[in-house]
């Protein structure tokens, strides 16, 4: 089963079309993989989605059909919101800043 760990700038292409959308859709046609954000990842992606209004580039019933359509997908267990504790951003950090 593929674990497949999202950045915001990804998940937003499961709820709005842009350019990379078929590639999510790909991922998440797949029945079974794991589809996993974090607790800030879903933050921004509110935050993208009030972006596109601010802009003019999406109406508001947009962004309030693709809040709700992640909405249902946390609550299908389709999308998993996890916590980041300290530690998970400490093992990151190493990665990209071994000493």
């Amino acid at each position: 089963m593929p674990d497949c760990f999202y950045d915001t700038s990804a998940l937003v292409k499961r709820y709005h079309t842009e350019p990379g959308t078929p590639n999510v859709d790909l991922l998440f046609a797949d029945p079974n993989a794991t589809h996993m954000v974090s607790r800030l990842g879903a933050v921004e992606l509110l935050s993208a989605f009030m972006i596109k209004v601010r802009t003019g580039a999406v109406p508001a019933a947009t962004i309030q059909t693709a809040s709700a359509q992640f909405e249902s997908d946390q609550a299908g267990r389709i999308v998993r919101v996890l916590r980041m504790r300290g530690k998970h951003f400490q093992s990151a950090d190493v990665v990209y800043h071994p000493e």
